[in-house]
């Protein structure tokens, strides 16, 4: 496969930087950083491609939080660079090599790729259900400490496989080195990981044939007609795993659809029907609840009630909207609010 080049000229490119800036600062235009970056554009702009174009570009050491992830429950220490210029060096970076990152994904490969989320990930997996006997066993699987565990010299390796451009995989380099492992939380992170997977992905479809395989980041499973041929497989691609730096997760399982259902992507699927997982429930009740007996219909809360909504609407679970939040909330009321906060922000910065 040809290897891409000249790329690391069109990362400084003006254009380039102004696009960059653009999508590092969505959702962020409230912040002072941010509103600075935008109010002296041309200046930043500049600097940055100076930066970038003598080499000089170091990358600051990240800020870590803790936060609650909202599918699985799990406490993460994310890292956030910088947004000047880190976030929006980053940015400039990714622009460039989408091709490279994207040339051999799979499509069964979902999260932090546009257009491919939840929804991507759960059609394929209802259609696959319609087959009882494909999808009799499936085998659930994810990897031990997956961001921290990314070794360098062999992402790095990858990359060179990929990419001829000496002076980009230098300043890729930078970038990787500035922290252990990948960083959760940045852009170009997200996309390394899912580059990092992308052979384990090949091997899955073509050397141990497995038809019916999707990956969410780190979490894999596998759906077949044949239990030992899963296990087979388990032991397989756990040795592959090893081979790049990488643990399987101890408490891997092969079992019976039927029997359970398949917890994936918040949701539990089932031959004939998919039900929200008990957790996701659990938390849209108790938001639904609070929500009626505070009275806090404020811009966030009813946006975030709206976003469970979307989850109830691509399930079967009627019968607990029905019996859960609809006495609560008022889906009508619910879109009102947001509509006029939304109004009022557009039009917040309009001359009197």
């Amino acid at each position: 496969m040809k290897r891409m080049g000249y790329l690391y000229e069109k990362i400084y490119s003006e254009e380039n930087i102004s696009a960059a800036i653009k999508r590092a600062s969505k959702r962020k235009k409230k912040r002072k950083m941010v509103r600075w970056v935008l109010d002296h554009q041309e200046y930043c702009v500049g600097e940055i491609k100076q930066m970038l174009e003598t080499q000089n570009y170091t990358p600051s050491p990240m800020r870590k939080r803790t936060i609650l992830d909202g599918i699985t429950g799990k406490e993460r220490i994310i890292s956030i660079p910088k947004f000047y210029p880190d976030q929006i060096i980053q940015w400039a970076i990714l622009l460039q090599i989408k091709p490279i990152l994207s040339r051999g994904m799979s499509d069964f490969t979902c999260a932090s790729i546009p257009k491919r989320g939840i929804s991507y990930g759960q059609r394929f997996v209802e259609r696959w259900m319609k087959n009882r006997k494909a999808t009799k066993y499936c085998a659930q699987m994810d990897v031990r400490h997956f961001y921290p565990s990314v070794n360098h010299d062999r992402l790095k390796a990858m990359l060179l496989r990929k990419c001829k451009d000496q002076k980009l995989l230098c300043l890729l380099n930078r970038v990787i080195d500035a922290e252990p492992g990948l960083p959760i939380g940045t852009i170009l992170s997200q996309w390394l990981a899912n580059f990092y997977l992308q052979g384990i992905d090949h091997y899955i479809k073509e050397q141990l044939h497995i038809r019916r395989y999707i990956r969410y980041m780190d979490d894999m499973i596998l759906f077949g007609s044949n239990k030992k041929q899963l296990h087979k497989a388990v032991r397989e691609i756990s040795a592959e795993l090893e081979g790049i730096g990488l643990t399987l997760k101890g408490n891997w399982q092969v079992y019976k659809v039927d029997s359970r259902g398949v917890s994936f992507l918040g949701y539990r699927f089932f031959h004939d029907r998919t039900i929200l997982r008990r957790s996701n429930m659990l938390r849209i009740s108790r938001k639904a609840r609070r929500t009626a007996k505070r009275g806090t219909w404020g811009r966030r809360n009813c946006a975030a009630i709206l976003s469970y909504l979307g989850w109830i609407k691509h399930s079967d679970s009627y019968h607990f909207y029905q019996e859960r939040v609809k006495p609560f909330v008022s889906i009508k009321r619910i879109k009102g609010v947001i509509r006029r906060e939304n109004y009022k922000h557009r039009h917040a910065a309009d001359p009197v």
